[in-house]
C-alpha cells in the first residue's frame, strides 16, 4: 500500500483497479508470509498460520484475508465490504 506495489515468488501480485490489501494492518505482517508458510506447513489452518505470523491478535480485519490468500494462493487482495458482521477478532473454532 502507499503506493507500493506488492509483488511475490507466489505470483500474487496486486490485483488490477482499485484499492487492494496486502498485509496485517495492525502487524505489519505481508499476506505473502502466509503463502511462505503454506510451503512449509501445507496443511496449516487459518487459526494456525495467524498464531504462527502474529496476526489477527488485535482487530482482526486480516483473518478474511488469511482465508482468501490460503483458497487463492495470492498474496493481495480487493478489500472484502464490511457487513456490520461480527467481531472477527472472534474466529469459530475448526476442528
Amino acid at each position: 500500500m502507499d503506493g507500493v506495489e506488492m509483488r511475490d515468488d507466489h505470483g500474487g501480485g496486486k490485483p488490477s483497479g482499485g484499492p487492494s490489501v496486502d498485509r496485517c494492518v495492525c502487524r505489519g505482517v505481508p499476506l505473502s508470509e502466509v503463502l511462505r508458510h503454506l510451503d512449509d506447513h501445507p496443511d496449516e489452518t487459518v487459526d494456525g498460520i495467524a498464531e504462527a505470523l502474529g496476526m489477527g491478535d488485535r482487530c482482526g480485519m486480516c483473518i478474511p484475508y488469511i482465508g482468501l490468500t490460503i483458497k487463492t494462493g495470492r498474496s493481495s487482495h480487493h478489500p472484502i465490504p464490511q457487513d456490520g458482521g461480527p467481531d472477527r477478532r472472534t474466529r469459530p473454532q475448526q476442528g
